[in-house]
């Protein structure tokens, strides 16, 4: 059995839906108008693209500290070993110009007090100069080679036998 349905009411139902979809594009439109002619709109274009400016700068920055951080700040051991012993050297060369510095101030010193200025102590008074600490290296050196062939007891009496012939 088969159901007819006149055209008339399947030309009426057609129309409904065209007029109800019709309608339904007509209030798209104007919300699309009214959407695109908005303040909030063009706010959030904007702030569309300055997310999509600082997605790219956040990616950028992961691969940056990514790269750095495959980057190793310590040496190999290899070239550990090299780089000790150039400072061990530089070391040395820096003690050894010091060394020499101090020398050829105490040359200069020297020099400065055989011109006429005598022996004298610095303001401190613990400091002494040069031909003064040499003075007391050599009687230190006159004992030591006292005291390596002898006894205590002949030390004793030798250098008070050396303080007596001084004063006299």
């Amino acid at each position: 059995m088969q159901l007819k349905t006149s055209r008339c009411i399947i030309n009426q139902i057609l129309k409904r839906k065209t007029d109800t979809l019709a309608k339904n594009h007509a209030k798209i439109r104007t919300l699309q108008r009214q959407l695109n002619g908005n303040h909030l709109a063009n706010e959030l274009a904007r702030k569309r693209i300055e997310l999509g400016s600082l997605k790219n700068a956040h990616r950028k920055l992961i691969a940056y500290h990514r790269k750095r951080a495959k980057r190793s700040n310590t040496l190999p051991a290899a070239n550990y070993q090299r780089s000790h012993a150039k400072l061990r050297e530089h070391d040395e060369t820096v003690k050894r110009l010091e060394h020499d510095n101090l020398l050829l101030e105490e040359i200069v010193e020297e020099t400065k007090g055989n011109q006429g200025q005598g022996t004298k102590s610095k303001v401190d008074g613990k400091t002494y100069s040069s031909s003064m600490r040499m003075k007391v290296y050599h009687c230190g050196n006159s004992l030591t080679s006292i005291t390596q062939g002898s006894t205590a007891t002949s030390l004793i009496v030798s250098a008070s036998s050396s303080m007596v012939s001084e004063k006299t």
